[in-house]
């Protein structure tokens, strides 16, 4: 089951690289917006309430903060730890994520 998994990760990558690489800069294209709109509309899916605020909260100040700061590429790093964090303590703190809704008793 990893081989194929593999393969096609490695395949598709290699072709993205290459995609990109002949695409060169996407502001021509009007791309640079469209990624930012795309991790919106994705952000908004799967909105749960307060634990999906502070982790996007997080990870966007962390993220931000070391763009400015440090530089590219560590802002993505900082910004997935941080988001990763906030996440796992926002839910332990009897968040709703990680809440399992109890399912009722059926009785025969």
């Amino acid at each position: 089951m990893v081989v194929p998994f593999v393969t096609c990760w490695v395949a598709t990558s290699t072709l993205g690289a290459v995609i990109g690489a002949a695409l060169g800069d996407p502001r021509r294209f009007g791309a640079d917006f469209a990624f930012t709109a795309l991790f919106i509309a994705l952000v908004a899916a799967f909105w749960k309430g307060r634990v999906t605020f502070w982790t996007v909260a997080a990870a966007g100040l962390a993220s931000a903060l070391t763009y400015r700061l440090i530089g590219p590429p560590w802002h993505v790093l900082a910004g997935a730890l941080c988001g990763l964090a906030a996440a796992w303590f926002a839910a332990g703190s009897g968040g709703e994520a990680g809440e399992a809704e109890a399912a009722p008793e059926v009785r025969p």
